[in-house]
């Protein structure tokens, strides 16, 4: 696809910012398939449990969220040490600035999977209990 996109484009766009034209197209296509495959297993999973099924919908998008990041990266510079840079600077400002929600992301993957308790239970955290009506990553 970019092969036909770099010759109907190449007369009209200067070389220089065909590149960002083709990043676009990368990234469109990439999210495009990261919502197809997330909406699929969604379904296919959705006759385990709603909770297992919004909790792989939401890893296969942060995954794919991911790949297509770096794929861009890399194909915005073209040195793989500059790509690998870049991305261990961003991964670790990432890490650092959204440590607390990694970790309760981390926490409701752990809870999704184990699954200790169910909608519907009553539990008892603390000197409070309650009724657990929802069950998500955060």
């Amino acid at each position: 696809m970019l092969v036909v996109t770099t010759y109907l484009l190449n007369p009209f766009v200067p070389a220089s910012y065909l590149r960002y034209l083709q990043v676009g197209e990368v990234a469109l296509v990439g999210l495009f398939a990261i919502h197809t495959i997330s909406m699929t297993s969604y379904s296919l999973s959705i006759s385990y449990s709603e909770q297992t099924a919004k909790s792989i919908r939401s890893l296969i998008r942060i995954a794919g969220t991911i790949i297509v990041i770096a794929v861009v990266i890399s194909y915005l510079s073209q040195n793989p040490v500059i790509a690998a840079s870049i991305s261990t600077i961003s991964g670790l400002v990432i890490g650092f600035a959204a440590s607390n929600l990694i970790g309760n992301v981390i926490a409701g993957i752990y809870l999704a999977i184990t699954r200790p308790f169910r909608i519907g239970d009553r539990i008892k955290v603390f000197n409070g209990d309650g009724r657990v009506s929802d069950i998500g990553l955060l």
